[in-house]
């Protein structure tokens, strides 16, 4: 299959998948959940609207649902970026997951491979986090039998793009913007990844089509916290968190990454990102 459809197409790791399939030569279509700041959503058409491969919709458009009946097509719903950022209200948030259960429902096309992006919580057993039955009850009306599925198990992911949800993030926007906004950690504090070294292993997978459960992993012990020391965080922050086991379960494949770029060489990438992006909003 050469064709893409990203569910979230303008969210963190939804946008970096996008861009990266169109540069392997998919034909790509956007679905867009319209809760992005206006500048940070054309700034992100600039990197990717100039390509004769993307199409972008509305998640409410119509047209939707019948978008991948003609012919078969990978199906990526990044149902990660949803649970990490914050920014939409609640009824927004479950308006977007109403309007992708119908869409998805409404698909004839069998061939189609469906692909979620999770939250590693999802393995822990707890429903404690505010948002994660949300995501348990879309697995349920979603998943089908006669559609072949994968299953992504997401650590913290990083770079640039990162929403200010992410502790990352919000300590560099503390930093450059000499403020002390409230710190609420979502994330894994147990593994960290950047998003460019995420993604081939990712899409790898995604290309053999094999259906299953896949856990993305650094394999570097501590790798969150070097994140966080180079961030120069609060230490007190890091006290407040206690050891979480995963369910181990055999049938879930572990997937480590190729490359791994430094940890002081991916967060100046982000730093620099982030002051990019707010010189923008200064301009705006």
């Amino acid at each position: 299959m050469d064709k893409v459809i990203i569910y979230g197409v303008h969210e963190f790791v939804g946008f970096h998948l996008c861009k990266r399939f169109l540069e392997k030569g998919y034909r790509v279509t956007g679905i867009h959940f319209k809760i992005e700041d206006a500048l940070f959503e054309e700034e992100k058409r600039l990197e990717v609207g100039r390509n004769a491969n993307f199409i972008e919709k509305a998640l409410q458009d119509s047209e939707n649902l019948s978008e991948a009946e003609s012919e078969p097509a990978i199906i990526i719903i990044s149902l990660y970026d949803l649970f990490m950022t914050c920014k939409a209200s609640a009824l927004t948030t479950k308006k977007i997951f109403e309007n992708m259960i119908q869409s998805l429902n409404k698909q004839k096309q069998t061939k189609n491979q469906i692909v979620y992006l999770l939250p590693i919580q999802l393995l822990t057993g707890s429903n404690d986090l505010n948002g994660i039955e949300d995501v348990k009850d879309f697995l349920k009306q979603t998943t089908r039998k006669d559609r072949s599925i994968q299953l992504f198990y997401l650590p913290t992911i990083f770079g640039p793009w990162q929403p200010a949800s992410f502790l990352f993030q919000r300590l560099l926007l503390n930093q450059l913007n000499k403020t002390e906004e409230q710190i609420v950690i979502r994330e894994w504090p147990f593994d960290a990844i950047f998003i460019n070294d995420a993604l081939d292993p990712m899409i790898e997978t995604i290309e053999t089509g094999k259906p299953g459960s896949f856990l993305l992993e650094s394999g570097i012990p501590g790798s969150w916290e070097r994140c966080t020391d180079f961030l120069k965080m609060d230490q007190s922050i890091k006290s407040e968190f206690e050891s979480v086991d995963i369910k181990s379960d055999e049938q879930i494949v572990k997937l480590s990454l190729q490359n791994i770029t430094p940890y002081s060489e991916s967060l100046t990438i982000q730093r620099e990102h982030v002051s990019r992006i707010r010189n923008l909003e200064d301009e705006s």
